[in-house]
């Protein structure tokens, strides 16, 4: 019994000084990557810097720019800045309120991928929260011209406190932690409804004009470079957000 009590005190004092070496070499290391004594205390400020620090865009404003005010000369970025952000706070209220009819200036395709997203939630009796939503940046990262679309995306980089609620409790995000994030926003210019069906979607253009059939080279032009007719009193132009997504 005697070597018994003296094997249980030997193990008990080493386990003692292991426990403090382990803590002196956890403090260090901790102290080595987040300047702090524990790693709790280092993952929890982690933790807030990462809730404090926007993220960056991938500006390509610069490049598109003059390629869109050249089919578009009255494209004024500001304006169009804070349309596609007004159009992106809209689909946050229109989830949050379950209505998408708050949804803004939006094509059929997104009100009705908005709208699935709705009856998603609604069927799992989730209601989802964006709180304090702050726009840091926005910035064009990509034009282009296909098939008769003519699609701006912008990104835009943001904050808030996104969680869900169900028979309200938080069941995923946290009411008391800013998410950084960004998001792709696409703007589809309609400058012809008539020839919606004929592209196969919602959101393309026509690039000829409705008079003799020439092809408009600059989307721009209020008149047929070859007839002379006007084309923005025939067609419509109008931009519609067409697509967003969560990077």
């Amino acid at each position: 019994m005697k070597v018994l009590a003296v094997i249980i005190i030997i193990l008990f004092v080493m386990g003692i000084i292991l426990y403090y070496k382990l803590k002196k070499v956890s403090k260090r290391w901790a102290n080595t990557f987040f300047g702090t004594d524990s790693f709790a205390e280092g993952f929890k400020a982690q933790e807030q810097h990462l809730a404090s620090t926007p993220k960056s865009v991938s500006s390509m404003t610069e490049m598109y720019l003059p390629l869109i005010q050249k089919d578009f000369p009255a494209f004024n970025l500001f304006e169009f800045t804070q349309k596609a952000e007004n159009m992106l706070l809209s689909v946050f209220n229109a989830v949050e309120s379950k209505n998408v009819q708050s949804v803004v200036n939006a094509s059929e395709d997104l009100k009705y991928q908005v709208q699935g997203y709705i009856e998603d939630l609604n069927s799992q009796g989730i209601t989802e929260i964006y709180d304090n939503v702050k726009i840091h940046k926005t910035a064009i990262t990509h034009y282009q011209k296909e098939a008769g679309t003519c699609i701006v995306v912008f990104q835009t980089a943001l904050e808030y406190y996104k969680y869900r609620l169900k028979e309200g409790k938080v069941i995923k995000g946290r009411k008391d932690l800013k998410v950084q994030t960004k998001y792709n926003i696409s703007l589809v210019y309609i400058q012809d409804t008539s020839k919606l069906k004929e592209a196969g979607y919602k959101g393309a253009v026509g690039v000829s004009c409705p008079n003799c059939g020439a092809p408009v080279t600059n989307l721009g032009h209020k008149s047929c470079e070859y007839c002379g007719s006007g084309i923005r009193e025939i067609n419509i132009h109008t931009w519609f957000l067409n697509k967003y997504e969560e990077l």
